[in-house]
């Protein structure tokens, strides 16, 4: 049973459709994008969508931006 998915946002919609036949518990969106996470939160509760992405430890900017785009107005 797959609870938790680490997901690129162009891969969502796919998602939505297969959202029927898994469980999922946890999406964990890949580089989100404007967007990205509020259509997420139309796929579980918003308190179960993390971010996360793929860059060296010392690519400080990278991370503040990744942070940046990881809030989710309520």
């Amino acid at each position: 049973m797959q609870r938790d998915i680490a997901i690129r946002p162009d891969m969502l919609e796919i998602l939505d459709n297969l959202m029927g036949s898994y469980t999922i518990r946890k999406i964990i969106v890949i580089d989100p994008g404007e967007g990205d996470l509020k259509r997420a939160a139309g796929l579980v509760d918003p308190d179960n969508i993390l971010t996360g992405g793929y860059a060296p430890a010392d690519q400080a900017d990278y991370w503040k931006d990744l942070v940046s785009r990881s809030i989710l107005a309520r």
